[in-house]
């Protein structure tokens, strides 16, 4: 998708990953991955975990939403979405959702895996 829309993402990579990073491997148990990416820039702490997984399992990680008016409490959607991901999965299609979370300065370290 970055190569459609003409980013170079070794760029993206060098300035967001850096040669530490936090990298949590996709498992089928958690059904999601992640990584830490730094230097992000409205990050009070430089520091995001982005996260893509089974978007149930997603979901109940979220407790505000992105949209096109910004962010707001998921509570007024989160049955939507739910129902939206049901609905999918009852016609055999797989859907998959994506987050993340800006770490305090205390979060984000190798230990966080115990918590992810």
């Amino acid at each position: 998708m970055l190569v459609k829309f003409g980013v170079d993402f070794s760029v993206l990579r060098n300035e967001y990953l850096g040669e530490k990073f936090v990298r949590f491997h996709f498992d089928s148990k958690r059904k999601k991955m992640g990584t830490i990416l730094q230097n992000i820039p409205e990050s009070p702490s430089q520091h995001r975990l982005h996260v893509k997984g089974a978007s149930e399992i997603v979901l109940e990680c979220c407790s505000r939403i992105l949209t096109k008016d910004g962010i707001e409490d998921i509570a007024m959607c989160k049955e939507e979405i739910k129902l939206t991901i049901d609905k999918f999965a009852t016609e055999a299609l797989r859907t998959i959702a994506l987050a993340y979370k800006d770490l305090q300065e205390d979060e984000g370290s190798i230990n966080l895996r115990d918590g992810f």
